[in-house]
C-alpha cells in the first residue's frame, strides 16, 4: 500500500483583495502584478498545432512579463527540456519517438510539471485563444477553478482581454 506525507509547506496566498466577480481587467490585477509579480500559469492548445503553437505561448509570455507578471510556459520549459522543438506538424507521437518517450510518458511528464506548478505556486491561470479546444488547457482551467486563483484571458495576439477570480 502506498501512503503519502503531507507537506508542511506554507499556504500560497491568493486573496488579492480584487472583487471575487467577473470583471474587466481593471487596475487592481496591475497594480498587484506590479506590487508582487503575480506567478500566472500559461495555458492554451498545442497538439496538432503548427510547431506545437510555441510562438503564442512566447508572444503571450512577452506580454504577461511586460505586464509585471512572473511566467511559467510550457512552451519554454518544453524547449528547457528536449532543446528546440522541431514540430512542423504539431505531431506529438513524432516528437515523443524523437526524444525517446511514449506518447503515454511525454504527457504523464508535462502534465505533472504542469500541474504541480499551478497547485504549488500559481496565483492564476492565463489562457490563450482556442483554449477551449484544448483538453489539456480545459483541465488547467479547471484545475486552477478548483484551487479558486485567478483566470486570465488573452486575446489572439496574447493580450490579456479579461480577468477574474474564481469562486
Amino acid at each position: 500500500m502506498r501512503t503519502f506525507e503531507a507537506t508542511h509547506e506554507p499556504p500560497i496566498e491568493t486573496d488579492l483583495g480584487c472583487p471575487a466577480e467577473a470583471h474587466p481587467v481593471s487596475e487592481c490585477f496591475t497594480r498587484k502584478a506590479e506590487a508582487g509579480a503575480l506567478k500566472v500559469y500559461l495555458a492554451g492548445p498545442m497538439r496538432g498545432l503548427p510547431h506545437f503553437n510555441f510562438p503564442a505561448f512566447m508572444r503571450a509570455a512577452e506580454n504577461l512579463r511586460a505586464a509585471g507578471y512572473e511566467v511559467f510556459n510550457p512552451a519554454e520549459r518544453d524547449e528547457a527540456d528536449f532543446g528546440k522543438v522541431a514540430a512542423p506538424l504539431g505531431d506529438e507521437h513524432t516528437f515523443a519517438r524523437d526524444v525517446g518517450l511514449t506518447t503515454d510518458a511525454l504527457r504523464r511528464r508535462v502534465f505533472q510539471a504542469d500541474t504541480e506548478f499551478i497547485c504549488r505556486h500559481a496565483a492564476g491561470v492565463a489562457l490563450l485563444s482556442g483554449w477551449e479546444r484544448s483538453k489539456g488547457a480545459c483541465a488547467e482551467k479547471a484545475l486552477a477553478e478548483a484551487l479558486g486563483l485567478m483566470i486570465f484571458y488573452l486575446d489572439a495576439d496574447g493580450a490579456l482581454v479579461d480577468a477574474k477570480v474564481a469562486a
